[in-house]
Parts: structure tokens; C-alpha cells; sequence
């Protein structure tokens, strides 16, 4: 048995977060502030493989990132709006509000009593909303581009 297995046959690797080439070379990811950038790679982060819908990012973590409550209630509302990430529960006094990654399938997740933890349903396949934000962006930056090319 190699060294990079263990016992059972299974790699020994770190944990990593993967995202996809089509999302990382879109015009959308590009564009992202880097605050937004960094918000997001936390937020895969958080993921497991199996509690896409329950990811947190707690305002107490933020002095981790070097970042302010503001500035991370502010990249957290542009990725949902960019739709990098959907709100999948509504925060308040004593909750903390839950993610859900939109390059991925969104998970069944329950609590301990078997309820579901948000309001999102489960699905078998990634919603990319991110996609429309890139299309938009494209055809803001191309009718600019004919706007500037006319203008000469």
C-alpha cells in the first residue's frame, strides 16, 4: 500500500475546494470584487458534499477574513443577487442565515429532530444561476462595446 493511502484504500489528501472551469472562466466570476471572491471561496469552504443549503458564514468569523459585518453583509447580498449563491433561511435573533451554493445540487438537510433546517428544496441537479448574471453582463458589455465603437 502506497503512502498516500490509508487502511482502507482511500487517499489521504487535505480537503480541497473544487469549483468548475466554466464558472471560473465566465465573465461573472471574473467580475467578482475580490471581497466577493474570497467571501464565496469561504463559502465552498463550508461545503461537505452533503449540506449545500445549510452553509453558514457567522458574522463572528469575519476579523478570520479580515473583513467588517458590513463588508461581509454586502459581498454576501451581491453573490446571492450575481446568483452565485441562494438564501436557503432568512436569519434572525438567535439564527443564523443558511446558503446554498447554485453550482451545486442543493441537499436534503435535517436537524436532529428530522426536520429540514431550510426551505429549499432538494434537487438533483445545480441550478447555475450565475449563468443569467454572466449572460446579462455579456450583453451590457457588448452594447457597450457597440456604443463606444459608434461613438468614434
Amino acid at each position: 500500500m502506497s503512502k498516500t493511502m490509508n487502511h482502507k484504500g482511500r487517499r489521504k489528501t487535505d480537503p480541497f475546494v473544487a469549483l468548475p472551469k466554466n464558472m471560473m472562466n465566465s465573465t461573472a466570476f471574473k467580475r467578482l470584487s475580490p471581497v466577493e471572491n474570497k467571501v464565496f471561496i469561504h463559502l465552498c469552504a463550508e461545503y461537505n458534499g452533503k449540506n449545500n443549503g445549510n452553509i453558514t458564514l457567522p458574522y463572528n468569523r469575519v476579523n478570520e477574513f479580515d473583513l467588517s459585518r458590513q463588508t461581509l453583509s454586502k459581498a454576501l447580498k451581491s453573490l446571492t443577487e450575481k446568483g452565485f449563491i441562494k438564501v436557503s433561511r432568512q436569519g434572525e435573533r438567535g439564527k443564523l442565515s443558511l446558503y446554498a451554493l447554485t453550482h451545486l445540487e442543493i441537499n436534503e438537510c435535517l436537524n436532529k429532530y428530522g426536520l429540514s433546517v431550510h426551505h429549499l428544496k432538494p434537487t438533483t441537479k445545480a441550478s447555475n444561476e450565475w449563468r443569467e448574471y454572466d449572460r446579462e453582463l455579456k450583453e451590457r458589455l457588448q452594447a457597450k462595446n457597440a456604443t463606444s465603437k459608434g461613438g468614434n
